[in-house]
């Protein structure tokens, strides 16, 4: 079960981040900033999915907790790769993420408009914090978390064979 977790969760985290940096850096053409976490949240539910698959065939079987536990440490594993390239791209200031930052003002701004209560100072903090060496490894690591939750429930309750006290 270990060398799943190790497989399936650094091959989410590797795929994410070169994902990342390809959209980011404008390799690839897409102009859609929203699509990066989708993307990314998309290869740790299939990530999940395809290692209990393969838990539940070595084992001839998985309980919901077996599940869960799995779904938990893969997203933690997919975490430290996520702000291991992270800290890559990051590094030496932070330059490679300023076109990021001001798309995503340039974003919020043309979003909220109309809007009159709209704070974008407030905005812009959380956009920068969201970038920062503090905030992207908290982001990364509770959105991996929750996801991991909710999909390990899910999963686990289609895919679980075994009880999970044996009586």
């Amino acid at each position: 079960m270990n060398k799943y977790i190790w497989l399936f969760g650094g091959f989410s985290g590797v795929l994410a981040s070169v994902s990342e940096y390809l959209i980011f850096s404008g390799n690839l053409a897409y102009d859609g900033f929203r699509g990066v976490w989708l993307f990314k949240l998309l290869i740790l539910v299939f990530s999940i999915v395809f290692a209990v698959m393969a838990i539940k065939k070595v084992n001839r079987g998985i309980s919901l907790g077996r599940t869960m536990f799995v779904s938990v440490l893969i997203s933690l594993v997919r975490s430290a790769f996520l702000i291991g390239g992270f800290l890559m791209m990051y590094y030496p200031n932070g330059e490679f993420y300023k076109p990021v930052k001001e798309y995503s003002y340039k974003v919020s701004i043309k979003e909220h408009q109309k809007d009159k209560n709209f704070n974008f100072e407030k905005t812009r903090a959380e956009i920068d914090e969201q970038f920062s060496l503090e905030g992207y490894p908290k982001y990364a690591i509770l959105g991996s978390l929750i996801t991991s939750v909710v999909v390990g429930v899910f999963l686990g309750l289609i895919v679980a064979s075994k009880p999970m006290i044996n009586q």
